[in-house]
């Protein structure tokens, strides 16, 4: 199924995330416990922020009115440019925006919110906002990366499910956000971190690089990644075993990891059934999800070589594309080298029908196992009636707020 920008299930949030605009509003929650610079902190990486747009409450709230939700203040939505590093290491313009509610606080709680998959350019947080709009009406002030391969660093391939791509870059949107509160006066919070579909994956690894490289600048609050494909193999495993796929998703990882990790030796006329020429062209950033799934198909058979959807799968595979390809998704395992600390519920619906609920349940026990003692898990039914929950109209999308809502009034433990 598409993924859509589903707005399913906000309604459920309102009273919770009342919560974080009543807190922004007073002035006295807590303030962001790694507000200092380090003696390390690198150069100053804001570029530049431009205001796009401010929507006043009553606009706002006609926007949300579809989805129940009444906006408690008003937002500036400005588009951020910051200086970071791609997964080369080389020295990148990036951006992303930042929504800031007019309520005049001078202490926002602050959520850093991962997007999920895109295949057009002009789809990126900086060029159509989206992301966030839902959380900065509600008080929070809110932070969303373009990623690299979109926004100011369109010219680079976006280097989809791969976890370095993602780390510095949002780590640096941080900072470049912490410079900009300075500038305007106002203090960040507590953070929070979420996302879905890639952006479930992406959130998992930024957490993973606060923990464990840059716990001295930034406390994570609460974290809640969505749907993600933490274990990449095995989401890959199970996505080519099914007899219908994403046509966007499982090409994007495959031209992503020729470009970024395999040096271009995938030879990609043997995995791809459709002239490798087709598949690059329409994961070009050309053309939205919906025009992808015209031009490639979705039929697992008709998408990728017979030959090699036996052997990926296989136990053991033999042939060098899928050899090569399984021992890199395993590179990309976010369940590997940290035990996470924050407070950490992963959101799932159980019949998803592009990220198995599998991969959830796994990653949540391979955690616990390692001694993980605030990791848990929302696995959300279907409903008794209508269509079930599948990965593009998931409450998971956006029901991590009540969650962050609940920790902001003291109602729940973290």
């Amino acid at each position: 199924m598409k993924f859509v920008k589903s707005l399913i299930g906000l309604s459920l949030l309102l009273a919770a995330s009342s919560q974080a605009h009543a807190l922004s509003l007073n002035g006295n929650q807590e303030s962001d416990s790694s507000q200092q610079q380090s003696p390390d902190r690198p150069r100053p990486i804001l570029l530049d922020y431009t205001l796009l747009r401010t929507i006043d409450a009553a606009t706002l709230s006609q926007n949300l009115a579809s989805i129940g939700i009444k906006a408690r203040n008003g937002v500036s939505i400005y588009k951020v440019s910051y200086a970071t590093e791609s997964l080369d290491d080389t020295s990148v313009n990036a951006s992303g925006i930042i929504i800031i509610p007019d309520t005049k606080a001078t202490v926002y709680p602050w959520v850093s919110i991962q997007h999920g998959t895109i295949s057009a350019k002009a789809e990126a947080p900086s060029v159509s906002p989206f992301e966030g709009l839902a959380e900065a009406s509600q008080g929070f002030v809110a932070v969303s990366a373009d990623y690299i391969g979109y926004g100011d660093s369109s010219a680079l391939p976006h280097p989809y499910i791969i976890a370095k791509g993602y780390q510095k870059p949002l780590v640096d949107l941080l900072r470049a956000a912490r410079a900009i509160a300075n500038e305007q006066d106002f203090v960040l919070g507590p953070l929070f971190l979420k996302g879905y579909s890639e952006g479930g994956y992406a959130t998992l690894a930024l957490q993973k690089a606060i923990e464990t490289d840059y716990s001295n600048e930034f406390t994570i609050k609460a974290s809640a990644p969505s749907a993600g494909p933490y274990d990449v193999e095995l989401t890959g495993i199970l996505n080519v075993e099914k007899p219908v796929v994403n046509p966007v998703n499982l090409p994007f990882v495959v031209l992503a990891y020729n470009y970024w990790l395999a040096d271009g030796q995938f030879a990609l006329n043997e995995i791809f059934l459709p002239p490798v020429a087709t598949v690059e062209d329409a994961l070009s950033g050309s053309y939205t999800s919906d025009q992808v799934f015209d031009i490639l198909p979705s039929n697992t058979t008709e998408l990728f070589q017979s030959s090699f959807v036996a052997d990926f799968i296989s136990p053991k595979p033999v042939l060098p594309n899928s050899q090569n390809l399984r021992a890199l998704l395993r590179t990309q395992t976010l369940l590997e080298g940290w035990i996470p600390q924050t407070p950490t519920r992963f959101y799932h619906c159980i019949d998803d029908n592009e990220i198995p609920v599998t991969v959830t349940e796994r990653t949540v026990a391979t955690f616990k196992a390692l001694g993980a003692k605030s990791i848990s898990s929302a696995i959300i039914p279907s409903p008794a009636t209508g269509q079930p929950y599948l990965h593009g109209n998931c409450p998971a999308i956006f029901s991590p707020l009540q969650w962050f809502g609940e920790i902001l009034s003291g109602a729940t433990a973290q």
